[in-house]
């Protein structure tokens, strides 16, 4: 599969100028190989979709208190999480957990998490990887 792409890829670059390049092959891109965008890099929520979609497809976005550019994602009906917790091993990666919120103590609100999925992505090449196998 890797190598058609890099035919199709290649074939497109000998025949199109460099912008219908991108778009005709983001999609394919996207789905099967890795992601880069113009920056060079992806962002932390770019990163966070993208775990979204291949480990929590039913998730909802919940953006956090007092702010439009950062959130989360929630199970409905559960409190199931994924979110973004920061740079992973290196500078190059972010980290993501997906996990549960178990409450202890109903009057209190204390509880403990249990998490499920550790996930890395590389913010320049957008892949990830599954720190829990």
């Amino acid at each position: 599969m890797t190598r058609l792409a890099l035919c199709i890829c290649t074939a497109l670059i000998l025949i199109h100028p460099k912008e219908d390049l991108l778009k005709a092959t983001y999609g394919y891109i996207t789905n099967h190989l890795i992601y880069v965008n113009a920056k060079g890099s992806i962002s932390n929520m770019e990163a966070l979709d993208m775990v979204k979609e291949q480990y929590a497809a039913n998730f909802e976005k919940v953006y956090r208190t007092n702010t439009k550019d950062e959130y989360y994602y929630k199970l409905p009906e559960a409190d199931y999480y994924l979110a973004y917790e920061g740079q992973g091993r290196t500078t190059d990666e972010y980290l993501f957990h997906l996990y549960e919120f178990v409450l202890d103590e109903p009057d209190s609100g204390v509880g403990h998490a249990v998490t499920y999925g550790w996930y890395t992505v590389n913010r320049i090449t957008g892949v990830i990887t599954d720190q829990t196998q």
